[in-house]
């Protein structure tokens, strides 16, 4: 599956955000997750629907991550929100890509160790 990736731009900063190439990862009801080929750290959360509601609670997202352990952090908290070329409605968020994790399914019935 391909998604476009050319015209995104930062919401913190209103910069452009080069994107790509993408490779899906998973599907979910909220969203895709894509791989980010030029930036294997990071991970695109790419939301189904979009709509001023969703941009304000990525807004507050921004302005209140949790205190976690840089090294180790332990929730994947968005580090930026991502805006199409000429919408202001955010279409997706950043997030560190956690390699080596644990679920919170495979916490909770101790089978997702990795």
């Amino acid at each position: 599956m391909t998604t476009p990736s050319a015209g995104y731009r930062s919401l913190l900063t209103g910069a452009a955000l080069n994107l790509s190439p993408l490779k899906l990862i998973a599907t979910g009801g909220e969203a895709s997750v894509y791989a980010i080929g030029n930036r294997p750290d990071l991970l695109f959360k790419l939301y189904k629907e979009v709509n001023p509601k969703r941009t304000a609670k990525v807004s507050a997202m921004l302005k209140a991550p949790p205190r976690q352990d840089p090294v180790q952090p332990f929730v994947a908290w968005p580090i930026d929100g991502v805006l199409p070329p000429t919408a202001p409605d955010a279409r997706g968020v950043l997030i560190p890509y956690g390699r080596n994790t644990l679920t919170l399914l495979g916490l909770i019935t101790l089978t997702g160790a990795p």
